[in-house]
């Protein structure tokens, strides 16, 4: 009897990992394909600095129904950037994260256009990439680029995201989070289904 239900513990815990992980999977629209109409950004992603044009763009993308572009203002006097971002709780494990995403752009100049990885820890930033050092500019069509960083192990947040500084254009699609090598939400940490920890389905997604 107690074999019997040790093996059935075993079977619901797998499903309700397997539920949470399809839940995680879906929940930070990482491929801008949900979005609330009247809304000018995809749903979970939120503008960071002012001044630049962000839009959904339904007609420029690299695969599914939308994208989101980044439009430099004509006057840039003191607007230092554009970017959009989502945040996703760092309630994963591993020791290096990456973030993989199609980006297009046109006439940037005296700046340059990047993806976007910060990991925040309870008092602030731990790890950061913009790919300043990359120096992405020009005109260049759909092409795949991606930020590896290391991952610490006292993580709290997760900002991802894309942006432009300077002139021109850019438009960003199909973004994918891995840790270690995996997609992030297979990286889910044992510690979240501890009764001292609440499930995935209480979080705010």
């Amino acid at each position: 009897m107690k074999n019997l239900l040790t093996i059935i513990f075993t079977i619901l815990l797998s499903q309700l990992s397997f539920a949470q992980n399809t839940s995680l999977q879906s929940s930070f629209n990482l491929d801008f394909e949900k979005k609330t109409p009247g809304q000018k950004l995809p749903e979970k992603w939120q503008e960071w600095g002012t001044g630049y044009q962000l839009s959904t763009d339904s007609v420029e993308k690299y695969s599914g129904k939308n994208s989101i572009l980044i439009k430099a203002p004509v006057e840039k006097a003191n607007i230092p950037f554009g970017c959009a971002a989502n945040t996703i709780p760092a309630i994963y494990e591993g020791k290096e994260i990456e973030l993989r995403g199609y980006m297009k752009f046109e006439n940037v100049e005296s700046g340059w256009a990047g993806l976007m990885l910060r990991i925040d820890g309870n008092t602030g930033p731990l790890q950061f990439s913009n790919m300043q050092n990359d120096n992405i500019h020009g005109t260049q069509d759909w092409k795949q680029y991606s930020i590896k960083l290391p991952y610490p192990g006292n993580a709290a947040k997760i900002h991802i995201g894309a942006l432009l500084t300077g002139t021109g254009k850019l438009w960003v699609d199909e973004l994918e989070l891995f840790i270690d090598g995996k997609p992030y939400w297979l990286n889910l940490s044992p510690n979240f289904f501890t009764p001292t920890k609440r499930l995935i389905t209480n979080w705010r997604l």
